[in-house]
Parts: C-alpha cells; sequence; structure tokens
C-alpha cells in the first residue's frame, strides 16, 4: 500500500473513531442520567438490575470514549503501540459481545422468567397510587394497551388495596376511561385483558429486524476497527520505508544523493556499506 493509500485509511479510521466516540458520550450520559433518576425506574425494572445497567452504560460509554482517543491518536502518529492496544481492546469487547449473546440465547428463558417474577413482586409489594412506579406503570399500559405483568389478576389484592380485587384506572380501556375509578369496576369488559409482558414482546417480535440492524451495524464498525488497526499497523514499517534519507558510500563520500529507506535496506543487504548522515534526514509525509 502506497502513502496515499495509508493516509486514506488514516483518515478514514479518525473519522470512525470520532463518530463512535460520539455514540459512546451520548451512552455515558444516558448512563449518567439513570444514575442520577435511578429512584424513578429501579422499581419498574429490578433495582439492582437498573443499577448495574446505569453503571454498565457510564463504564461503556468511558471504555469507548478512551479507546477511540487511543485510535485516532495511534492513527494520527502511526504508534504501533497503540494501534496494537486497540486492536485487542476491541477484540475482545467484540468476543465478550459474542458470549454475551450465547448466554442470553443459552439463560432467555431463565432470564424472562426472573424479569417476570420480579416486575410482579414490585407491583404486589411496592406499588403505591400516584409514585414514580404508578407513574411509570400508568405509562406503559396506556401507551401499549395492557394491564399486568401477565394479566389484569397481577393487580388484585396488592399491599396498596390488600381487600379489593381492582385494577389502576389506566387498565382501561379509552371508551371506559371517561369514567373515574373506572378500574374498580367489576366489569372486565372495560380492562385490558392481555398482560404487558405478552404485549410488549410481540412488539418487539414485530420490530426485531430493527435490534438486528443495529447488532449488524454494531459488529461491522467494530471489524472496520480491527481491520483499519491492522492495516495501519502492518503499513507503518511501509510508510518509514517511503521516508527519504540523504546518503554516501564509503566508496565515494563525498557524493551524496536522496535515497529512500527500502533502497538503502536493499543496499546493505547486497552492497557496499551505506553511510547516513543524520543530520540530512527529510520526509515526505
Amino acid at each position: 500500500m502506497g502513502t496515499r493509500g495509508v493516509q486514506c485509511v488514516r483518515v478514514c479510521f479518525i473519522v470512525l473513531n470520532i463518530v463512535v466516540s460520539l455514540f459512546a458520550c451520548a451512552g455515558l450520559g444516558l448512563g449518567i442520567w439513570l444514575q442520577i433518576h435511578t429512584t424513578a425506574t429501579a422499581r419498574f425494572l429490578l433495582q439492582y438490575a437498573t443499577i448495574s445497567v446505569a453503571e454498565l452504560m457510564i463504564a461503556v460509554g468511558c471504555i469507548g470514549i478512551l479507546i477511540c482517543i487511543m485510535g485516532c491518536c495511534g492513527s494520527w502518529a502511526l504508534s504501533k503501540i497503540l494501534l496494537m492496544l486497540y486492536f485487542l481492546a476491541v477484540l475482545v469487547i467484540f468476543l465478550a459481545e459474542i458470549g454475551l449473546a450465547i448466554y442470553f440465547l443459552i439463560f432467555r428463558d431463565t432470564m424472562t422468567d426472573n424479569f417476570r417474577y420480579e416486575q410482579k413482586l414490585g407491583i404486589r409489594t411496592n406499588y403505591l397510587p400516584h409514585s414514580t412506579l404508578s407513574k411509570i406503570w400508568d405509562a406503559v399500559q396506556e401507551d401499549f394497551g395492557c394491564c399486568g405483568m401477565d394479566s389484569p389478576a397481577d393487580w388484585h389484592y396488592i399491599a396498596a388495596w390488600p381487600e379489593l380485587a381492582i385494577a389502576p384506572d389506566s387498565c382501561c380501556i379509552p371508551e371506559a376511561r371517561r369514567m373515574p375509578n373506572c378500574g374498580k369496576s367489576l366489569d372486565f369488559r372495560s380492562i385490558y385483558p392481555r398482560g404487558c409482558f405478552e404485549v410488549i414482546r410481540d412488539f418487539v417480535t414485530r420490530n426485531m429486524y430493527i435490534f438486528a440492524i443495529a447488532a449488524v451495524a454494531l459488529a461491522l464498525i467494530q471489524l472496520l476497527g480491527l481491520i483499519f488497526s491492522m492495516v495501519l499497523f502492518c503499513a507503518r514499517r511501509e510508510v518509514q520505508d517511503d521516508k527519504l534519507i540523504i546518503v554516501a558510500t564509503k566508496e565515494e563520500p563525498d557524493f551524496v544523493e536522496v535515497r529512500e529507506v527500502r533502497e538503502i535496506r536493499r543496499d546493505i543487504e547486497q552492497g557496499p556499506p551505506v553511510v547516513i548522515r543524520p543530520a540530512y534526514v527529510e520526509t515526505n509525509l
């Protein structure tokens, strides 16, 4: 690869890392927001899981920014150390993502069951009217047209109303929602019959192509990073070989000429010794 080819790869590599760093900054900001507002979401998702997700996003954002900075610096300076560290870091992340995907596929049913159990337990023990949890559940049930985690029965006899088999008003269909306290009605025809888990699962299934496109795009970005970093790592010597140096031979010390490094290496191996004058080193980069 010539000097122009290497320069093109360097520019593409830097642009790629800048774009990725912007997404990493967005993920970092979202993680910080989740960490600050963890009380608003901890009861809807698993409390320990919400905190873990926020901390994970912060960690991933910071690591992503550091890796992108390392890649840009390595590309700009053609540092073999930085380029190799970048390659190894992206490779480890790529393999870890594959491992997590395999883990999720293997233990998907167990994770799903645990999630459903924790949400139903949260409804039964932590739900209070006009609380943050109630606002989240109201928004989910109204937006997706569902009631409870598995069915409207999830709201019966919870800690907030231990003697009543009722549901929040957000479980009511739009026509019945005009009536006050529609969730307390014994007419279950006014209540959404499907649980939110089933509705959201169907929604995710219908939009699975979006997640597939996002996963493929992420994999392609990481593969491009691996390829570009290795190309620059291997091309560094070639770029060094393009440097122009003023040299003279011992046979004719007064005669000097501008030679490429690759030619000097060949002459050292095949011809008479070469005297390199470092004071006159020049480069065409």
